[in-house]
Parts: structure tokens; C-alpha cells; sequence
């Protein structure tokens, strides 16, 4: 089951305590995250739902402005990427139920080939460690280095981690 309180984790950053106060997304995306279907779904179309919900929550409490409150009373424009930053760490609550099967890792491997997922990768690298070739880890890292901003991967991706050179 997938928590409110982690949803509430990963968004809070980037759109502050008083928007997530004021709205229902927290429990909506949520209730999303639970009721996808692990065995068939499309974790792609997953993704893209998840936009469509924080994006128009957003836009409907900024009134269009698309700019929040951080907790520290920064005021923040939310760009249109920030929405699939957001949306693709939310599919980690997803990715870290799965069954540690060859089946879930296979599936996962094809969506991090196809699509732009940090959070693939990183489920492909921590929790589906046991199925990766000592190369295999060693891509994963380098494409989460070199294609993501570090504070997406340093809490799982250590620096002295090997990587290929």
C-alpha cells in the first residue's frame, strides 16, 4: 500500500507544506500509485496521469501563476519539467513494491530503455541489484550521473560507486 505521508515526502519539496494543506493531491496521487495495476499496467501512461494530476492541481491553486510557496517562504515558479521530475519519483512507490522476479525486472529494464526514468533506473540499480551483471550496475550509474541532476541520485548513488569510465 502505497502511503499518503511518502507522497507527501517526495512533492513537499517542490511545492511547500501550504499547497499540499490545501488540496487533496497527497491522497489523490496516492490512490493512484495503490490502484495501479503491477501485473499489467503501463507505467508510461502511469506517469503521464501523475503530471496531469499535479499539474492541474497546480495550476488550479496558482490560478495559472504556476508559482508556490516553498516552506522556507521561497517563492518558486514550477517549471514544466518539474512536472516530470515530480511524476517520475513518484513511480519509485511503485517500483520498490514489486516482486523481485526476473518478469518485474525485465519490465523494468524496457521501460527505463524507452522512457526518460530515473526512478527505473534507480529500482533496476538498488532493488533489482541481485539480477544486474557487475556492467550492467556500472551503466546504470553512469547514465543516472550523466543524464540526471545529482540531487536526484546522491541519497542512492554514492560517489565512490563504480561507474563505467
Amino acid at each position: 500500500m502505497i502511503q499518503v505521508e511518502h507522497v507527501q515526502r517526495l512533492l513537499r519539496p517542490w511545492l511547500g507544506q501550504a499547497l499540499l494543506d490545501c488540496t487533496n493531491l497527497c491522497e489523490d496521487a496516492a490512490l493512484m500509485l495503490d490502484e495501479f495495476d503491477v501485473m499489467h499496467g503501463d507505467y508510461g501512461a502511469l506517469s503521464d496521469a501523475l503530471k496531469r494530476l499535479i499539474f492541474r492541481t497546480v495550476h488550479a491553486i496558482t490560478r495559472g501563476e504556476m508559482t508556490v510557496f516553498r516552506d522556507k517562504g521561497a517563492r518558486a515558479r514550477i517549471r514544466m519539467e518539474d512536472f516530470d521530475i515530480m511524476a517520475d519519483s513518484l513511480l519509485y512507490l511503485v517500483f520498490r513494491t514489486l516482486v523481485h522476479s526476473a518478469w518485474n525486472c525485465s519490465r523494468l529494464r524496457e521501460f527505463a530503455l524507452s522512457h526518460d526514468s530515473l526512478s527505473a533506473i534507480r529500482a533496476l540499480y538498488v532493488d533489482f541489484e541481485e539480477f544486474q551483471t557487475a556492467e550492467e550496475k556500472a551503466l546504470l550509474a553512469y547514465t543516472a550521473r550523466t543524464c540526471h541532476p545529482a540531487f536526484r541520485y546522491r541519497a542512492w548513488l554514492k560517489d565512490d560507486e563504480e561507474t563505467l569510465q
